[in-house]
């Protein structure tokens, strides 16, 4: 009898040895605090098992947070991959990807992701060969109710288009005026592409200018991206660069520009979320 219980209690100290053992992927709410010099810090909030997008943000950002209690149990040569993948439109995307080196003693890995209201499969995996998974979860992220709301009364983009603006220009000034306005371009040449608005936004990370060539059907085919971050800005208006290589050939070019999370250039720009678009001509 003593001998049957010694294995039962051996077999149950196993199997809570091996449950241990295996990473657990966690989320946590995503804590952002401004000092009085205006600096902003982030840090880890409350763990959150269920998910909703906040009334004031389009996504809801989250730190992912994987305990690894023993690194032998997640072996690779290279590197660790944390890949946060969704379905769009039949088309698997990938929203967020992280890596570290490979693992020489138990640590806790963290990344922080923005996440629209989606289904997402968050998975840790080998970065050589992304089908060894390590470890996965499923997660739905809730639309809030009262933006559901409004986007279906606005066709699903929660922001006035009309206070959003691309010029396709020379140059930009020092009081971001823009200077050599102009709507055609020869080609190979390079212009400066700058987004303005009225209104002051609030900071969703990095934000992605998607371009494409206009074909004589009218459907657009997928040239270049340009993922450009913000900062450490709470608040901004407007954002710039000089583009030189995406406009070699001849043709009508179509510019978005809209958060990173809203768009996949290699999909097409999700038309419902980009905040601005402007047609360029390459002569």
């Amino acid at each position: 009898m003593k001998k049957s219980l010694l294995i039962i209690l051996f077999i149950i100290t196993g199997i809570s040895t091996i449950i241990a053992q295996t990473p657990t992927i966690k989320l946590y709410e995503f804590v952002s605090t401004k000092n009085s010099a205006g600096d902003i810090s982030s840090k880890l909030g409350k763990e959150l098992n269920t998910f909703t997008v906040p009334t004031t943000e389009r996504t809801l950002r989250m730190y992912v947070q994987i305990n690894i209690t023993d690194f032998t149990k997640v072996k690779v040569k290279n590197k660790l991959q944390l890949i946060v993948k969704t379905i769009d439109n039949g088309n698997e995307l990938i929203i967020h990807d992280w890596v570290w080196n490979a693992l020489t003693k138990n640590q806790t890995l963290k990344t922080d992701c923005y996440f629209p209201a989606g289904d997402y499969t968050i998975s840790l995996v080998d970065n050589d060969n992304p089908e060894k998974i390590f470890t996965t979860r499923k997660i739905s992220v809730l639309q809030n109710a009262n933006l559901a709301e409004k986007q279906k009364n606005d066709e699903g983009f929660p922001f006035n288009r009309t206070h959003f603006k691309i010029w396709t220009c020379k140059s930009v000034d020092d009081n971001w005026k823009a200077i050599g306005q102009t709507n055609k371009i020869d080609a190979g040449s390079c212009i400066n592409l700058f987004f303005e608005s009225t209104d002051k936004l609030k900071n969703f990370g990095s934000m992605r200018w998607g371009i494409f060539k206009v074909k004589l059907d009218g459907t657009e085919e997928y040239v270049n991206q340009l993922d450009q971050g913000i900062g450490q800005l709470e608040l901004w208006r407007r954002l710039t660069y000089e583009e030189c290589d995406a406009f070699s050939t001849p043709g009508k070019y179509r510019i978005y520009i809209s958060t990173k999370d809203d768009a996949d250039a290699y999909f097409a720009v999700n038309n419902k979320n980009y905040f601005a678009k402007v047609d360029l001509t390459v002569e």
